[in-house]
């Protein structure tokens, strides 16, 4: 692969991070000739830990045309914030795992040497596909959400109430849910609440997206695995009281649905890009 010289730091300013570590990876990016770019919440978090860290803020999304790698420091969470951004710039992304999992970082926190190693190109790239899905409002207008690298998520939120949906795919009825809500997850996200709420783990390279019912009230609503190219309707969604029933991207964006209103999934054109050593 080629070398990399254009570098964006990401930092989750949640996390502690040791002076130390940061002063080391400053050197190993100076040490290898590289411009190092930041977004101004990660600039003030350097600014307030390691103000002798050589970086340039960028202001708008101008720039980051040119970047040519992202470094995230912090946990799944943090790549996952990441690459809503980052996919649409085709920005490939090397994890460094500060938070409690770290599934989608390279590397730990102790192994931070290893970046000269790709740095100098030694290095793959590991494509992952996203969802995209859209909200058709009862108005006929449509909201569209941001692309997912894990999962789309269906739910009645603090409220323990079942919610009734239909699911189509392709235009063909599968399914009359009773369930908590659906989990609709790429192969990526097939480990995280997918997996929690009884959905099969899934090799990350299958270009699949698994549809899991939430606590289903019935014996036979049961995951699914469709196609990656599959177009996936949740609609009918029963009755909405208290405005209690979301979307919710990632884990992280959410969106209340009002009655009427309608879900459309289906694979998203850009893909998030891991940067892999082994």
């Amino acid at each position: 692969m080629n070398k990399l010289s254009q570098i964006l730091l990401i930092i989750n300013h949640e996390k502690n991070i040791p002076p130390a570590f940061l002063s080391q990876l400053s050197a190993i990016l100076s040490g290898n000739g590289c411009s190092v770019y930041t977004l101004p919440d990660s600039h003030s978090y350097l600014e307030a830990r390691a103000s002798n860290f050589v970086h340039e803020v960028i202001n708008n999304g101008d720039k980051l045309k040119d970047i040519e790698m992202a470094i995230v420091l912090g946990g799944d969470g943090s790549i996952l914030s990441a690459a809503t951004t980052l996919c649409a710039h085709s920005i490939p992304i090397l994890g460094i795992n500060f938070g409690t999992l770290g599934y989608m970082a390279e590397l730990e926190a102790g192994d931070v040497d290893l970046l000269s190693n790709v740095l100098r190109g030694e290095y793959y790239i590991d494509e992952r596909m996203m969802l995209s899905t859209s909200i058709g409002k009862a108005d006929g207008s449509t909201v569209l959400m941001p692309p997912a690298l894990n999962d789309i998520v269906l739910s009645n939120g603090p409220i323990a109430r079942l919610l009734n949906f239909n699911v189509t795919c392709n235009g063909v009825l599968i399914e009359k849910c009773r369930a908590d809500g659906m989990v609709i997850s790429t192969p990526t996200g097939s480990t995280a609440y997918s997996m929690s709420a009884g959905g099969p783990v899934l090799a990350p390279g299958l270009n699949v997206l698994c549809l899991t019912p939430i606590c289903p009230h019935s014996f036979s609503s049961r995951p699914v695995i469709l196609q990656g190219d599959s177009d996936v309707v949740l609609s009918d969604i029963g009755a909405v009281r208290d405005n209690s029933v979301y979307i919710t991207v990632d884990g992280r964006l959410a969106e209340r649905l009002e009655t009427g209103d309608s879900l459309r999934i289906t694979r998203a054109e850009t893909k998030t890009k891991l940067i892999r050593l082994k």
